[in-house]
């Protein structure tokens, strides 16, 4: 009986000293503390616990450091407008020129939010930031957990599944272009979004999240064009037919792709500079679409490979070879590689998840950590400060 009175006793101390110790994590370095409570809440529990805990931290910790970004490049104008949309009645703005980009009345969404965020908060220009972030990464942790439990035949701990949404997150998601493409990035939200609902066979709310993609930039049509045809033609058996379709479908990508990098009056390119693809994520995508693909025969995966990712690379690399006589053109029909790049990414750690390759995943996760320091470091942008610091800030 003492013995087990001891015993009790000890483990006392034990859970008051951990409670001390995360507590003092959390008053000194919060982001640190989320990080470890993410982790460990979907060690405990499986199911949308880890999607939960996953968001809320990058939620936390991209748009912290959103927040604080110096205003540059397109984000300067987005917060003006943000600003302006105090002023203008929603059914004014559209049309206006301002800092010599207007709100078209064919892209809605997302000035339709910024509208209600900015009426409703006194336009903080940190309510935006976050605002975005949650979206974004929301809609990666939300994909990451229902690619899982669609494709994995056995259910996947709650470990995994966070470590694969902290790897689809880092490395698919390119951090620092979430407060400057925002209406891309948010366009690719929606279409991550309605490609899960796809998975589980909810063709109607899928169809209507695609539909939400262009609404909010209308260069997603091509990328939700394409990503509706493979799901369509999957429900034609007829092989002759298919293949007249994927073959009419291609072209029209090709002429598409073609149109957009030499009509100067679709989005009035001119002589506008948005930077430059480098090397390194060419190579990056390169080395994740054949990693991917390599997938096609595995019983864990390979049923997506096969119905989704490899068509889809196929079809839309044909836009991205007919807009490539235009950069800026280029650049933006590229972008949507990066619904390639986190597709992809999540396939190749839900195959190491099945099995069980907690090791890799876990070196993967620092690996995608690292990448987002080095995509700050090299970004013209800035953060107000090093992304290894924000681990060990305050806010406040």
């Amino acid at each position: 009986m003492r013995a087990h009175n001891q015993s009790l006793e000890i483990w006392r101390y034990v859970i008051v000293a951990s409670l001390a110790v995360l507590g003092s994590i959390f008053i000194w370095a919060p982001v640190l503390f989320l990080l470890i409570f993410s982790v460990a809440v979907s060690t405990i529990k499986s199911g949308r616990a880890p999607a939960v805990a996953c968001a809320a931290f990058f939620t936390f910790l991209f748009g912290w450091i959103n927040s604080n970004k110096v205003p540059d490049g397109d984000w300067s104008w987005y917060l003006y407008h943000f600003q302006l949309l105090q002023d203008i009645p929603i059914y004014d703005y559209f049309g206006q020129v301002h800092m010599g980009v207007s709100a078209r009345l064919t892209e809605p969404v997302y000035h339709v939010l910024a509208w209600i965020l900015s009426i409703t908060t006194s336009a903080q220009p940190e309510v935006l930031a976050v605002v975005v972030t949650a979206i974004i990464y929301g809609s990666v942790a939300y994909f990451v957990t229902g690619t899982a439990a669609a494709l994995t035949a056995t259910r996947l701990s709650g470990v995994y599944v966070a470590l694969a949404i902290i790897c689809a997150s880092t490395i698919g998601i390119t951090f620092t272009l979430t407060t400057h493409l925002v209406r891309q990035e948010l366009a690719i939200a929606f279409l991550l979004g309605s490609l899960c609902l796809e998975m589980k066979m909810r063709r109607r709310p899928a169809l209507a999240l695609a539909m939400l993609a262009v609404l909010t930039h209308n260069s997603a049509i091509i990328p939700a064009f394409v990503l509706i045809f493979i799901v369509q033609v999957k429900l034609i058996r007829n092989s002759v037919i298919r293949k007249s379709l994927i073959g009419a479908a291609s072209l029209a990508l090709l002429g598409f792709g073609y149109y957009f990098s030499t009509s100067d009056e679709i989005y009035r390119f001119g002589d506008k500079n948005d930077g430059a693809i480098g090397l390194l994520t060419y190579v990056l995508d390169a080395a994740i679409v054949i990693g991917a693909s390599s997938l096609l025969n595995t019983k864990s995966v390979g049923k997506l490979v096969k119905s989704f990712f490899i068509p889809f690379v196929a079809m839309y690399s044909l836009t991205v070879i007919g807009a490539s006589q235009q950069p800026l053109a280029l650049l933006r029909m590229y972008f949507y590689f990066e619904l390639i790049r986190v597709v992809g990414v999540t396939l190749i750690c839900l195959w190491l998840a099945a099995n069980r390759a907690f090791i890799v995943l876990s070196i993967l996760s620092v690996v995608g950590f690292y990448y987002v320091s080095l995509r700050m470091d090299n970004s013209p942008f800035y953060f107000g400060g090093e992304f290894v610091d924000y681990f060990f800030a305050r806010p406040i």
